[in-house]
C-alpha cells in the first residue's frame, strides 16, 4: 500500500512536471505578422524654384524690344538683376525710337501664386545708355542716366518650370536733364517666358 501511494505520488509529481513544461496551444501557434494599414494625408502647397529666369520679347513701334530677368528666390521673395535692350528704329533721318541698353538690381516679390496663375512686382533701381537726338554728321548723343525701375508681370503656368505671360517695365530718372530729344515711352510692355530651376 505504501509503495502503491508513492507510485501514485511520483506519477502525479512526472505529470504535473510535464503539463508545466509542455508548450500551450498560444504557444504553438504560428506568429502572425501584423501589418496596419496607413493612408498618408495629402499636402497641399505651392512651392517656389529656388532660380527663376524670365525673358522678354516685344516691340515699340516696329522695334523690337528684349530683356531678361533673374532671381534667386527665397520663399515669395527674390534677388537678382535685369537687362533690357530697345533697339533704335530711324526713318530717312529722323529717329522714330531712341536705342536703349539698361541693367541693374531688382528685388521680386511674388504677390500670387496659386496652381496656375502668378503674379508679381519687381521694383529696383539701374543705369540706362540712350541714344537719342537727331541723326547728323556727330551722330547721336549718348546720355546715361540713373533711376528707379518697375516691373510688373502675370504668368500662366504651363508646367512646374514653365511659366508664360504679360510683363510691363517703367523706367525712370534722377538726375539727367538733358533728354531733350528722347524718342521712346519710358514703360514698355513684353511677352514673358519665366524658366524655374
Amino acid at each position: 500500500m505504501k509503495q502503491t501511494l508513492l507510485a501514485v505520488l511520483f506519477l502525479m509529481t512526472v505529470t504535473s512536471v510535464a503539463l508545466a513544461q509542455a508548450p500551450t496551444p498560444a504557444a504553438t501557434a504560428p506568429r502572425r505578422k501584423m501589418t496596419i494599414q496607413t493612408t498618408p494625408a495629402a499636402a497641399y502647397g505651392y512651392s517656389y524654384a529656388t532660380n527663376e529666369v524670365t525673358a522678354l520679347l516685344g516691340f515699340n513701334s516696329a522695334a523690337p524690344v528684349f530683356g531678361a530677368n533673374y532671381a534667386r528666390m527665397n520663399g515669395a521673395v527674390g534677388f537678382g538683376g535685369y537687362f533690357f535692350m530697345q533697339t533704335a528704329k530711324d526713318k530717312a533721318t529722323t529717329t522714330i525710337i531712341s536705342q536703349v541698353l539698361s541693367f541693374g538690381g531688382l528685388i521680386k516679390v511674388n504677390l500670387v501664386d496659386t496652381a496656375s496663375v502668378k503674379a508679381y512686382m519687381a521694383p529696383g533701381v539701374g543705369l540706362s545708355m540712350i541714344k537719342e537726338g537727331s541723326i547728323s554728321a556727330t551722330g547721336k548723343a549718348d546720355e546715361t542716366v540713373i533711376g528707379p525701375v518697375w516691373k510688373m508681370g502675370v504668368l500662366y503656368k504651363l508646367s512646374q518650370s514653365l511659366n508664360i505671360g504679360l510683363e510691363t517695365t517703367l523706367f525712370g530718372n534722377f538726375f539727367n536733364d538733358n533728354l531733350t530729344n528722347y524718342k521712346a515711352p519710358s514703360q514698355y510692355f513684353a511677352v514673358a517666358a519665366t524658366f524655374a530651376f
